[in-house]
């Protein structure tokens, strides 16, 4: 394994950190994550992420998810537990991940009530989502920081697979830019927090393997990596998944290797997270098995065709990885040489992560995701398969051009993702296809997604750029159907409800989905604030591509065999 200083490892941790800060929201755009922090502000002030539907210091967005719990009905978000409270089905990790942004947020409340109090005027009193903006504040910078992570280790798996620091870093930037990863670090849901433990997972799995191949093995790596596996299984429980792809890809080279007792170490490192789910599941519902989840997966949750859900979650205009994800291109293209070959075990064990979610997913009704930039829950499948088909196979040694083109064209991709807020994009793609589809919309206003995911008029490849351009041209704050459907959509939205179309949240107009735009526009800040990242972000990353060029440029080799 090539060993990287830890010096340089702090400056791309704080440049990618301070890049893609300056995307951040600094507010909560979705409703999962709106509900998951409330889940642990309650954690915070009463040790107890369980909400009340009453009583004088209930906040009214607890009492009303509260409710929705309590009383049957479309909108369930989890359980009621054995004590009577209600507790959320989004997962606990990522409740705990919230708890020292809220704690933080409580304490900036206090100290600066002014912009609780701007907040409540901006949303024209409004209890259920006019509160709290410190709390709101600083989750929204908890995938900014986890993302930042996740840089760090996709240069820290291309080493682990013999690359030099300068190959490692093209790695690198192929998968943070050209892949879901750059427009999710602003999206405030548990994917990009759990993609940080997964890929920490994988990181210890292959560090592993090399040790073992080099003939140094080092048993303790894959307790760390079992710590890192049990933690995404927390903070995200699907990918309970891909960390059994990759034990059954650790059980391979230890069984080879004749070490099966390494594989102890596994286990002992993922053994502290099920207890504690374990135990946090039987505490609130009297069931070690019972997450919440059993509300919402329902048999018609699970009733989708898998030969249309695969296709869509890998094809569809609006979510299909393969348009979102450019860098998966050249990436799978590794799979077809036959030196690339040489390195199997990799891009089998990659292959998987990506792969059995995707298979699994494509029976479920919300293979799409919701509301977010693709299909979220494969990417960090994506990630994984993008660093170690381009760590191994290296293409721009041999077609620079074509490698420096699909670069270009998947970040491209990616920037479109970060220019335009995603909700302001998809509540107007709704508007556009209840006017274009009334039947339908008359029917089951759940189908509406089910349309404009698939139909190629609707994709946000294009409409994310056509609304930041109406965004800067100030034609979405004028609203109506000639400035918002027709140019993003070619729809036309009949009066008396197309007079009125603009967008509902003003975040989400004139680049107000910028923290530091957001700031400046209603709270009084200096829009200069995004200066500092700014300089941060070059001098960071500027100081990691020189140090890279004192390596020789002659890959080690050994990690990948």
């Amino acid at each position: 394994m090539t060993s990287t200083p830890r010096r340089g490892l702090l400056a791309l941790f704080l440049g990618a950190l301070c890049f893609l800060g300056l995307f951040a929201h600094g507010y909560v755009e979705n409703t999962d994550a709106e509900i998951t922090m409330h889940a642990a502000r309650a954690w915070w002030l009463r040790g107890d992420p369980g909400l009340l539907r009453d009583g004088p210091d209930t906040p009214a967005p607890e009492r009303w998810i509260a409710t929705q719990i309590h009383e049957p009905g479309p909108l369930d978000f989890g359980l009621v537990g054995c004590n009577g409270r209600a507790y959320v089905w989004f997962p606990i990790g990522h409740q705990a991940l919230m708890v020292p942004a809220v704690a933080l947020g409580e304490v900036c409340a206090r100290m600066f009530p002014a912009a609780e109090a701007r907040l409540f005027e901006q949303k024209n009193g409004d209890e259920l989502f006019g509160r709290f903006f410190w709390c709101r504040f600083f989750v929204s910078w908890l995938p900014i920081l986890f993302a930042a992570g996740s840089v760090v280790l996709v240069f820290l798996l291309a080493r682990v697979l013999g690359a030099n620091a300068r190959a490692a870093l093209i790695t690198t930037a192929f998968a943070a830019l050209t892949t879901a990863l750059w427009p999710g670090s602003s999206e405030t849901m548990s994917d990009v927090p759990g993609a940080f433990f997964l890929l920490a997972c994988a990181l210890g799995v292959f560090a592993w393997r090399a040790d073992v191949l080099a003939s140094c093995p080092r048993p303790k790596t894959l307790l760390w990596a079992g710590v890192a596996g049990g933690l995404a299984v927390l903070v995200r429980y699907p990918h309970a998944l891909a960390v059994i792809v990759l034990a059954v890809g650790a059980a391979v080279i230890a069984w080879r290797a004749r070490r099966m007792k390494d594989l102890g170490y596994l286990a002992l490192g993922g053994a502290p997270a099920l207890v504690v789910l374990c135990s946090a599941n039987w505490l609130r519902f009297g069931s070690l098995t019972e997450t919440g989840y059993s509300a919402g997966a329902t048999p018609e949750w699970w009733s989708y065709p898998p030969w249309l859900g695969i296709p869509l979650i890998l094809l569809a205009p609006g979510k299909g990885v393969l348009w979102f994800s450019v860098g998966l291109w050249p990436a799978l293209a590794q799979w077809c040489r036959r030196a690339t070959w040489a390195h199997r075990w990799p891009l089998v064990v990659a292959l998987g992560v990506l792969v059995l979610p995707i298979v699994v997913s494509g029976h479920t009704a919300g293979w799409a995701g919701g509301q977010c930039w693709s299909a979220r829950y494969f990417t960090p499948g994506v990630v994984l398969v993008v660093t170690v088909g381009l760590a191994l196979g290296r293409p721009w040694e041999r077609r620079p051009r074509t490698l420096g083109a699909l670069f270009a064209l998947g970040a491209l991709v990616s920037l479109g993702g970060v220019l335009t807020p995603y909700r302001g994009d998809r509540n107007l793609a709704h508007a556009a296809t209840a006017a274009a589809y009334p039947e339908q919309a008359a029917q089951d206003i759940d189908l509406l997604p089910l349309i404009y995911d698939f139909e190629p008029r609707f994709s946000p490849i294009h409409s994310h750029w056509t609304y930041a351009w109406l965004s800067l041209r100030g034609r979405l704050a004028v609203g109506g159907s000639a400035n918002t459907t027709e140019p993003l959509f070619g729809v036309r939205v009949p009066p008396p409800l197309g007079d009125a179309l603009r967008p509902a949240h003003l975040e989400d107009v004139g680049m107000r989905h910028w923290w530091w735009r957001y700031g400046a526009a209603f709270f009084g800040w200096s829009p200069w604030l995004c200066l500092p990242l700014l300089l941060g972000a070059l001098v960071g990353l500027w100081t990691v591509w020189k140090k890279s060029a004192a390596e020789t440029p002659k890959a080690t080799g050994v990690a990948s065999r």
